[in-house]
């Protein structure tokens, strides 16, 4: 195993790279092949991968290598080593979507963020594991298997972005990138270990993205920390927003950042392992200068109607071009969700949009005087494979039905969420803390994360599976 600065090339984050590549410490093309080699290993027991580009991967490492050597890198992702959930088109590579029949399918174009991301020199390692179509709900791909969370392979990694959280918590990549619907993102980094954004709806482009829902999609980075999570974010964006040189810039403190807490959301649905991690964390930002107050916003009981009101509503609709020729060839749960967003009406989706815009009211008001609301990322640690309920307190909850209740609600109003490690359960699995600000707080979300970050290791714990 190569060692570079007392660390493995699989755990050196973008500035470290960065710093050896111009050094000339290390070559964009060793450490590519280093990752070529962990996924070549690890991904027979893992299928985080559905394809593997390596030789176009090693074919712009040269390209970023050349341009090192030139003293031309002027782009932080230059040379970075990332890979892509397989909902986004990419020239000439295969995109299954997560569906058996486009096994073979090969787009004549890449998706704007996949374009934004080789502009900025990011050496793609290829197509990651996704729950079928991106529709959670389950925790198999009726197609491609299981992708098991690497903390131990019983255990669902989350959903739908499952092989990005699988992939980034292995280190088999140094960023992938994820679609967020319904916390499609943020489970997997929950579930994971790993920190995961969804950005504020409409910052990332979806042309080229398979659709869920345009209401709700969303394309967002997963990295190891938070700062790899914004340089993901200016990667995805052309790099006009500045993302991490904002993070840096702020000095990475919490002093007087207005941190709200729903503790009556958090005790109502969530375990208690869980809302005592999130209430450890915010009282270690406190102790470090952030100000935090309770906040009234909470869980909201037509949520959960309204999201399926809008999102099946319109992936239904996204799917009738293929809607009934391949309507057999589909897993029956994507099938089952697809025939009953066929049954919803117009009007039954002109309700719910009206229902969010009442829900966007609330927690517009539950934010004033606030920066940031801290609360979890999912009730419960990973739950296991095929697990169907839960206990939290004396209730029995099926595992579907929980796994959004601190998720849909942000995708419906369209605010930017950050899950990022807080802590493990009793079960030894990762517990994610996430943070949400209001539309536009993109970088306020990612400065906080790294500010709580630079005060824990949580992010720096690695399954025992990425030390082989």
């Amino acid at each position: 195993m190569t060692i570079t600065a007392a660390k493995p090339i699989h755990r050196l984050d973008v500035s470290e790279l960065r710093a050896a590549y111009r050094a000339r410490a290390l070559s964009p093309v060793e450490v590519t092949r280093h990752y070529l080699e962990r996924i070549e290993r690890l991904n027979p027991t893992l299928n985080a991968y559905y394809t593997v580009t390596g030789e176009s991967a090693m074919r712009q490492a040269r390209a970023a290598e050349r341009a090192f050597a030139r003293d031309a890198a002027d782009s932080p992702l230059l040379g970075i080593p990332i890979g892509l959930k397989d909902l986004f088109d990419t020239r000439g590579v295969r995109t299954t979507y997560g569906t058996g029949w486009r096994r073979d399918a090969v787009p004549t174009r890449d998706a704007d963020v996949v374009h934004n991301l080789k502009a900025a020199g990011a050496v793609v390692l290829g197509k990651q594991a996704l729950l079928e179509f991106a529709m959670g709900g389950v925790d198999v791909n009726a197609h491609y298997g299981v992708t098991p969370n690497p903390w131990t392979l019983r255990h669902f990694a989350g959903g739908s972005s499952t092989g990005s959280g699988v992939a980034t918590a292995a280190d088999l990549g140094v960023i992938s990138i994820g679609t967020d619907t319904g916390g499609s993102v943020r489970q997997p980094a929950s579930y994971c270990g790993v920190s995961g954004l969804k950005p504020s709806n409409g910052l990332t482009s979806l042309r080229g993205v398979f659709p869920v829902s345009p209401t709700c999609d969303t394309v967002g980075p997963l990295a190891r920390s938070a700062l790899d999570v914004a340089h993901g974010l200016d990667g995805l964006t052309g790099g006009a927003h500045g993302f991490a040189k904002a993070v840096l810039d702020d000095d990475a403190t919490l002093r007087g950042l207005r941190v709200g807490i729903p503790r009556s959301w958090m005790a109502a649905h969530a375990h208690p392992e869980v809302a005592t991690a999130v209430e450890e964390a915010v009282a270690l930002m406190a102790a470090h200068g952030a100000v935090v107050r309770e906040t009234p916003m909470a869980y909201t009981e037509g949520v959960l109607d309204a999201y399926r009101d809008i999102v099946f509503y319109e992936a239904a609709r996204a799917h009738r071009k293929f809607w009934p020729r391949h309507r057999d060839d589909y897993g029956p749960h994507v099938r089952a969700r697809i025939d009953d967003g066929m049954r919803l009406t117009a009007g039954a989706n002109a309700v719910a949009v009206e229902a969010v815009k009442r829900m966007l009211q609330q927690a517009t008001d539950a934010m004033r005087d606030l920066d940031v609301i801290a609360l979890p990322m999912q009730p419960t640690t990973a739950p296991e494979l095929g697990q169907r309920e839960v206990k939290i307190g004396d209730e029995l909850f099926t595992t579907v039905a929980i796994r959004g209740r601190f998720a849909n609600v942000i995708n419906l109003i369209g605010w930017p969420g950050l899950s990022v490690p807080a802590g493990f359960g009793a079960d030894g699995l990762p517990i994610g803390m996430q943070i949400v600000a209001p539309w536009g707080g993109d970088a306020l979300v990612l400065r906080a994360g790294h500010a709580y970050q630079r005060i824990t290791d949580w992010h720096l714990r690695r399954p025992p599976i990425a030390d082989q």
